[in-house]
């Protein structure tokens, strides 16, 4: 038997995400899902005096079986298994999250549900993908600390 590398793994994948087949029916349900429930943007993070901008799209709900639908239809991210609690809001119903955290899969994400989402939906993602790209190539070569207002 011979081992396999991570690279072996990660080609692997990317073989298999080429060759992805998508219902288009659950594709448009998960397009007005997502434009309804989801987000995509930037988050901002400060870790020991350093920024770091991570894209990432996520849709919140109490119910984690349209999470669950929403991750088959679009082949990609993962629903938490944890249920968290919004601190802010300690009424709400506890909430588990399907989410996607890097800048291929957004990317990705965009492009299987583009024909389905409204403008706004698009605007955010096309907002969400240069403020990355900027972020990124700004950024590629400088491991700053936190500006204010960055």
């Amino acid at each position: 038997m011979l081992a396999t590398t991570r690279s072996d793994e990660v080609a692997a994948e990317d073989e298999q995400r080429q060759m992805r087949v998508f219902d288009t029916h659950e594709v448009a349900w998960a397009a007005g899902f997502f434009d309804g429930e989801g987000y995509m943007g930037l988050a901002h993070q400060h870790w020991r005096g350093k920024c770091r901008r991570q894209l990432h799209a996520h849709v919140s709900q109490t119910d984690p079986r349209p999470l669950e639908r929403f991750r088959d239809a679009v082949q990609l991210g993962r629903v938490s298994k944890r249920i968290t609690q919004p601190k802010s809001h300690p009424t709400w119903k506890p909430q588990r999250r399907w989410d996607v955290s890097s800048f291929e899969d957004v990317q990705a994400l965009t492009g299987i549900l583009w024909n389905y989402l409204s403008r706004p939906k698009r605007d955010q993602a096309k907002a969400a993908l240069t403020a990355a790209r900027e972020w990124r190539d700004h950024n590629a070569d400088v491991r700053g600390r936190c500006h204010k207002g960055q």
